[in-house]
């Protein structure tokens, strides 16, 4: 009987411990991250999707975490439409998640935005819209 008493106020503990981290972690605030995808590997990209995703679900979806991820440079090649995560690309921005490509990088690659895939806009220059969020109080990931 007392084993089972101590059990119940143990798994009542554990219980209340539990909800109270959870409310602890949830932010009176809006978060904002920018990550940045200046790499031609799939791993990054495949990182930075599963980061963007994994954030989104965790904060609470999007309407407590904006989340935008720059592809510039050789990392343009993760938002084109014949990129091997073209359609995790597509879906993530479904889901909230704002992808864009750099426009200058475009067009130094002689590639136009109907090569992006669907779900991709694109900022003048990528490296400038990561300085900017930044000023804006965006949290910064390279993944």
């Amino acid at each position: 009987m007392i084993k089972l008493l101590i059990t119940k106020v143990a798994l009542a503990l554990a219980l209340a411990l539990a909800c109270n981290a959870l409310a602890a972690d949830a932010s009176p605030h809006k978060r904002r991250v920018v990550l940045q995808v200046s790499d031609d590997d799939q791993e990054t990209w495949e990182q930075a999707l599963k980061l963007a995703e994994n954030m989104l679900e965790n904060a609470g979806g999007k309407d407590r975490i904006d989340i935008q991820i720059v592809a510039f440079s050789p990392g343009i090649g993760m938002v084109v439409n014949d990129s091997s995560v073209a359609g995790r690309v597509s879906k993530a921005a479904e889901n909230g998640i704002q992808v864009r490509a750099c426009a200058y990088t475009l067009g130094v690659r002689k590639l136009t935005p109907d090569k992006l895939a669907p779900g991709v806009k694109t900022v003048p220059f990528g490296a400038l819209e990561i300085v900017d969020k930044q000023n804006e109080g965006w949290a910064y990931i390279k993944p």
